[in-house]
């Protein structure tokens, strides 16, 4: 009875951690979708991701939140089992976070796609925006491997994402010095890398979550 009880337990920790990776697929498809919107000044492609996606991202969350509750109060797990079902939580409710912080990103392109400052998407933020995209897909790969040694890369490609945010801020600052009518539009452009650099610091955090998961080690504000 004991041995069908902890097969049982697996069985339902395994498909938790399947909902959590099916997620992170969505996520990684929102972030996609962001990207090409602003490669292309496709507004279609982000008034999509604001009005479909999020949703989707936002339901998403509830029901695995349940899920992961309600495993936890009827087999009442114990030490890494545990920790495992602590941690789908927590990186469920970054997942949604990090579907917020698209949806920002969306709508400031839109107003930026709609104005006449179109052409300033320049290199940086696209850079920018690509890093942090591939630590998310390799977060997902480290999640699924359960990989402590790329999880930790991944969380040392944050600074470069905080050193690119702070050149953009730096040459907004610059041209708005030299023509203040381009305010509002360089304000966008500073929201939009904030925005991004949030969806890195948010991966970073899976990261973290991780690591305390495979060895009970709390990483958080201990980076350095």
């Amino acid at each position: 009875m004991e041995n069908t009880m902890y097969a049982t337990q697996s069985n339902k920790l395994e498909k938790l951690e399947h909902k959590i990776l099916d997620f992170f697929s969505h996520i990684d498809m929102m972030v996609v979708k962001l990207k090409t919107g602003i490669k292309e000044r496709n507004t279609s492609l982000l008034v999509d991701l604001i009005e479909k996606d999020e949703k989707k991202a936002n339901k998403t969350e509830l029901r695995i939140d349940q899920y992961a509750l309600i495993f936890i109060a009827k087999y009442e797990p114990k030490a890494r089992s545990l920790r495992s079902a602590i941690t789908s939580i927590k990186i469920n409710n970054t997942l949604e976070r990090i579907a917020d912080h698209s949806v920002n990103i969306s709508r400031h392109t839109i107003e930026l796609i709609n104005s006449s400052f179109v052409n300033y998407f320049n290199d940086n933020l696209i850079y920018m925006l690509e890093v942090t995209h591939q630590m998310l897909i390799d977060t997902r790969i480290a999640i699924e491997n359960d990989d402590i040694d790329l999880a930790q890369s991944i969380q040392k490609r944050d600074l470069e994402v905080n050193r690119l945010r702070d050149v953009i801020l730096q040459n907004c600052i610059l041209e708005i010095s030299n023509n203040g009518q381009l305010i509002r539009d360089l304000d966008h452009l500073i929201a939009m890398s904030r925005n991004i650099e949030r969806i890195a610091d948010l991966t970073t955090n899976i990261c973290e979550d991780l690591i305390y998961k495979i060895d009970g080690k709390i990483t958080k504000h201990h980076k350095n």
